[in-house]
């Protein structure tokens, strides 16, 4: 698990993009896991339009420098 939260945002409840690729970096970091080894994400999904494209979006930034072909799913 990789958390970041550094009390910097706008707001408790609004998406930080930057905030959620460093929680990327460190959770497949510290698990050891070589990111172009994932297959499938599954995603928080808070079903609103900014958290969902937040959330896309940061695993777009952290995932699209491997240069993998992704498929998202929504």
């Amino acid at each position: 698990m990789g958390l970041s939260n550094d009390g910097r945002g706008k707001h408790l409840l609004s998406p930080n993009p930057k905030g959620q690729v460093l929680a990327f970096e460190r959770a497949y970091q510290q698990a050891g896991i070589d990111p172009k080894s994932i297959a499938y994400v599954e995603c928080h999904g808070t079903g609103t339009p900014l958290g969902d494209r937040t959330e896309l979006n940061s695993m777009e930034t952290f995932l699209g420098h491997l240069g993998l072909r992704h498929r998202w799913v929504l």
